[in-house]
């Protein structure tokens, strides 16, 4: 069952049902916080129906409890992946923890690649000229990028959120494959450009085509993950 068809069940007042739609997804996630979390609330649903049944709570006691109940089965749905991939083995990963994966993986390659254009500046593979508008190109993604990442992560972490969401293991290698890719495909247009096998003028059109394919990714990347403050 999907998570649109679980909150369709919600909003037809079908916890029970929906409750353990709901723990049967978390379990096939592999996430222990909201599979024990849906397991109390599955516990406290069967208590409440079986009070009812027997008398011991009034409508209004019943009312209160079934709407604390939804609002609860709600939150943790939304803590939930879009896609468990059922039948496969996959690791969930902490939004938030995973963000900051993202955060150093891309500044990390970003400040390699720089420092592979610094090295053949020094060995005299670029003019000087060349190496500051390079530098300039390529300095101008990292700062866009990182500064909406690092304001995020900043807010996130002043805010305590106790609210967690989860990513996918083949969603998290997907991304950490794209940023990989990205810094890789400007590493070797530096490098060819030092070896002479490119013009500078030909190096300068590959890392527009990176910056405008790859880089492109790596935006809407950001744009998913990351919230810039408006």
């Amino acid at each position: 069952m999907t998570k649109t068809e679980i909150r369709h069940l919600i909003a037809d007042g079908q916890l029970r049902p929906a409750a353990q739609a709901a723990l049967e997804y978390a379990e096939k996630c592999r996430l222990t916080e909201p599979t024990n979390a849906l397991t109390v609330l599955n516990g406290n649903l069967e208590n409440h129906q079986k009070q009812w049944i027997t008398g011991q709570v009034s409508f209004e006691e019943m009312s209160r409890a079934h709407a604390r109940s939804a609002a609860v089965l709600t939150d943790l749905l939304d803590q939930l992946p879009d896609s468990p991939a059922p039948g496969r083995k996959i690791r969930m990963l902490d939004e938030h923890t995973y963000k900051w994966r993202i955060f150093w993986i891309f500044v990390g390659a970003k400040l390699i690649v720089l420092g592979r254009l610094a090295y053949h500046w020094g060995q005299g593979g670029f003019t000087r000229a060349e190496f500051f508008a390079t530098l300039t190109l390529l300095a101008a993604a990292l700062a866009a990028h990182t500064l909406v990442m690092f304001d995020d992560l900043l807010r996130h972490e002043q805010e305590h959120s106790t609210r967690r969401r989860y990513v996918s293991g083949v969603l998290a290698r997907t991304v950490q494959g794209l940023i990989v890719a990205y810094a890789v495909a400007l590493f070797m247009a530096i490098e060819w450009k030092a070896m002479t096998a490119f013009s500078y003028a030909e190096m300068n059109t590959m890392l527009t085509l990176v910056e405008t394919l790859l880089g492109g990714f790596v935006g809407k990347i950001v744009a998913r993950f990351f919230k810039s403050e408006k």
